[in-house]
């Protein structure tokens, strides 16, 4: 097997898995370098939605806002946000991964 089906058996991997891809693999490199124009950032939605529902009695415990998107919060989590309460506004900005798969939390701000 030669150096780029490695490549890219590890590439296909990562992107299946959702696992991080290093590029500090010696024989990578130049395949690196020969794909640097395509575009790997991650996509990122901000929005901003006031507090409809607090389900705190489920783990994980799931913010319901008024725009119809949800947040689910670990209890840990839960308690760093002393103000949450229903009525709050929150500006909130996650990675889409896409696929159906749910979006991972970048931040988390409580406005109002």
């Amino acid at each position: 097997m030669n150096s780029f089906s490695n490549f890219y058996n590890i590439q296909e991997l990562c992107e299946t898995q959702s696992l991080y891809f290093h590029e500090n693999f010696d024989w990578a490199r130049p395949f690196a370098k020969m794909t640097s124009h395509i575009n790997i950032e991650i996509p990122v939605i901000k929005k901003k939605s006031r507090i409809h529902i607090i389900d705190a009695n489920k783990n994980p415990i799931i913010l319901h806002f008024c725009d119809g998107s949800r947040i689910f919060l670990t209890n840990d989590e839960y308690r760093r946000f002393p103000k949450i309460s229903t009525g709050n506004e929150a500006e909130f900005t996650m990675f889409d991964k896409g696929k159906n798969q749910p979006m991972i939390i970048k931040s988390f701000r409580i406005i109002s």
